[in-house]
């Protein structure tokens, strides 16, 4: 068994670009800043940016339409997807984005997907009983 769970905070680099994929389900995609500080050998301070692209899935992705490139910090929840595949010349690409399953911003709570409330609700035991 495995665990793929990924928390991370930044600051959107954009709005989120919505899309509706088969008329039903909707599709959002931003890319989130992040920012480390950090003291090197030498002990002068230095700062590493990195850019993580996110993707929601249904109501998570409608929400995240909502938040304006100035928003402060949004804090995402979800789990880290990778693609792989050969391009035209036969070598491997790959790339990487964080699939957000709770996101939140302006200081409110973390927001569910719906499909993430299912999967966690079909993991829950049973009570005997019940």
């Amino acid at each position: 068994m495995g665990f793929n769970k990924v928390m991370i905070v930044g600051q959107a680099a954009r709005t989120p670009e919505v899309r509706w994929v088969n008329e039903n389900l909707a599709v959002a995609e931003f890319p989130l800043v992040t920012e480390r500080t950090f003291r090197d050998a030498g002990g002068a301070d230095r700062m590493s940016r990195m850019v993580v692209p996110i993707v929601a899935y249904g109501s998570t992705a409608e929400r995240l339409k909502e938040i304006p490139a100035e928003s402060g910090e949004v804090l995402v929840e979800g789990r880290l997807k990778i693609e792989s595949w050969r391009d035209q010349e036969g070598k491997w690409q790959s790339k990487y984005c964080v699939v957000a399953e709770r996101c939140a911003f302006g200081g409110e709570p973390l927001v569910e997907s719906a499909a993430a409330g299912h999967a966690r609700a079909a993991r829950q035991p049973v009570a005997a009983g019940a």
